[in-house]
């Protein structure tokens, strides 16, 4: 959902002690809400691309969803553990419990759980939120 991917990098984004965190992608912060994440994206980087799930939450005089996304964190094993983990705290700060504006839809709440470890490669580390957004669709 293209408006969701745009409210959650316009916070990120907005957040100068989290993009002090990040590597530059094209001049911008390295949060990056597609795969796959480009050669170039500097690290550590933000990937808010996975959508865990994405469930229909009709109500008798409401039509809604319940989208569960994944931000992941990655930075370099030797250099940027501290980075990363800082900015996994903070981004879960931005998004838990805190109103957010998606286009097209009332969001109710936003949860955020974690972060828990990522899947990486060996020279990698990493750290995931997982948030919650219940939302209604405007007329």
């Amino acid at each position: 959902m293209r408006a969701l991917s745009d409210a959650l990098y316009a916070r990120m984004a907005e957040d100068s002690a989290l993009t002090a965190l990040l590597g530059e992608w094209q001049g911008n912060p390295s949060i990056i809400t597609f795969r796959p994440v480009p050669d170039d994206a500097e690290r550590p980087i933000i990937l808010a691309s996975t959508t865990v799930s994405d469930v229909d939450r009709d109500i008798t005089n409401a039509r809604g969803r319940q989208v569960v996304r994944d931000i992941a964190i990655y930075g370099r094993a030797d250099s940027q553990f501290d980075a990363v983990e800082i900015a996994a705290e903070r981004v879960r700060a931005l998004f838990h419990r805190r109103p957010l504006t998606v286009a097209g839809f009332r969001v109710i709440v936003v949860t955020a759980t974690g972060p828990i470890l990522a899947p990486t490669d060996p020279d990698e580390t990493g750290r995931i939120i997982t948030l919650t957004i219940r939302m209604d669709e405007q007329p």
